[in-house]
């Protein structure tokens, strides 16, 4: 991924891992939020007028769309090249088939590979939309948006957080790293009451297990917003 801070864009760029062509690819993303599979990022340009992000993604092949099905794979059809999705649209339910634009994309059975795009993907900072993520100790939202992969397994995801904001004192199981994208952020661990200040463009790297907290400095002109990749699913326990 490359970040342009003069035009505020986010390219990514498609990698050359093997391909697994049991698995079918059908032009966007899935992801999770409150606990529920929803649409993510869609790339396909026919599918722009179908689905959106934050579209509620009921049924597959009719059978619920739930975590455990959608880690398996049990509800793809691997035969064709037809998804038939029932998703739930501004309060409406709807029937949605979608035909296989590529028949790309990462094994299943391996968790720990980030999905690849088919194809180079370029996201606006505009298109980027976040949904609530938890609650910060002062009140505040703080948001993310998964753009690749999902939480989890393999992800990039942004977060966005208040100014003066900061999350509960929390570990995570699997390790992150975390770019610095607006803002001035802190991640003091372990009790640190010196933390190092991360302006934007700054990088850091979260081991798993270690108890810390990420807040947004109160001094920030502006909202945080960090970039975190993990290669593993995402957690958050409060200690």
């Amino acid at each position: 991924m490359t970040i342009d801070f003069k035009h505020k864009r986010f390219y990514f760029k498609p990698n050359s891992r093997k391909r697994n062509l049991n698995d079918l690819d059908f032009g966007f993303t899935r992801t999770l939020k409150d606990e529920k599979l929803i649409v993510g990022f869609v790339w396909d340009e026919e599918l722009k007028n179908k689905l959106s992000y934050g579209d509620e993604i009921l049924e597959i092949n009719g059978k619920t769309a739930n975590i455990c099905n959608l880690i398996t794979k049990d509800i793809i059809n691997k035969n064709d090249g037809t998804l038939k999705m029932k998703i739930k649209k501004h309060m409406i339910s709807l029937v949605i088939i979608v035909t296989t634009i590529t028949a790309c994309k990462t094994s299943s059975k391996n968790t720990s590979v980030l999905p690849s795009f088919p194809t180079e993907v370029q996201i606006a900072t505009n298109e980027i939309k976040f949904g609530e993520f938890t609650t910060g100790i002062n009140g505040g939202a703080i948001e993310a948006a998964t753009v690749e992969g999902m939480l989890n397994g393999a992800h990039g995801t942004f977060v966005r957080i208040p100014v003066g904001e900061e999350t509960v004192s929390h570990t995570q199981s699997n390790t992150y790293h975390g770019i610095v994208v607006k803002g001035i952020v802190e991640n003091p661990v372990n009790g640190n009451t010196n933390p190092k200040r991360l302006p934007a463009g700054s990088f850091w790297y979260q081991p798993g297990e270690q108890e810390h907290i990420t807040r947004c400095s109160e001094d920030s002109e502006e909202p945080c917003v960090v970039f975190i990749f993990q290669t593993e699913n995402f957690d958050f326990i409060q200690q």
